[in-house]
């Protein structure tokens, strides 16, 4: 899925991707996680949780914790 929606949106394709479109990719996803902090900041939990949701049916998985959130791509 996040394959489909890189190479459809971004225009990436990642089984021949450079470092840079993987590097964009990662930066895409650092912006959107910058968001869903500053939802859970303002209290916006239901939207953060939105956020979560719709990087984890792109097949990025999150993980909150003590020092910060951190991704994968799955």
């Amino acid at each position: 899925a996040f394959d489909e929606l890189a190479g459809d949106v971004l225009g990436l394709q990642f089984d021949a991707a450079t470092d840079g479109e993987v590097d964009a990719a990662g930066d895409l996803v650092e912006l959107v996680l910058d968001v869903r902090e500053a939802e859970r900041d303002a209290g916006n939990y239901e939207r953060a949780d939105e956020l979560r949701d719709a990087l984890r049916e792109i097949g990025v998985e999150i993980e909150d914790g003590a020092d910060g959130t951190t991704y994968r791509f799955a």
